[in-house]
């Protein structure tokens, strides 16, 4: 297993051919005895990592839906934007 910070790299999004693609593509599966390991010496027994804290983060806000035809819903998104000072 391979770990990073979220900062190390922007991802990039795959192209439509690329998604086709892996959606056709098998996935090989490996077990121990496929790579000749004794099972001691795999998953969590032989990791030298140690997981010290697992969190989930605090939700931003609930989100609104707004409603009526584009034009309603376009000046109530900017009504709202000018209240938070964001416009």
């Amino acid at each position: 297993m391979l770990t990073c910070v979220k900062e190390l790299n922007e991802p990039r999004y795959m192209s439509v051919g690329a998604i086709v693609d892996a959606y056709k593509k098998e996935i090989q599966i490996w077990d121990h005895r496929d790579v000749n390991l004794d099972p001691k010496d795999c998953g969590l027994n032989a990791s030298p990592t140690q997981v010290f804290r697992s969190f989930t983060p605090p939700q931003k806000g609930k989100g609104e839906m707004l409603s009526g035809t584009v034009g309603d819903m376009a000046g109530t998104l900017v009504e709202k934007l000018v209240e938070k000072h964001l416009v």
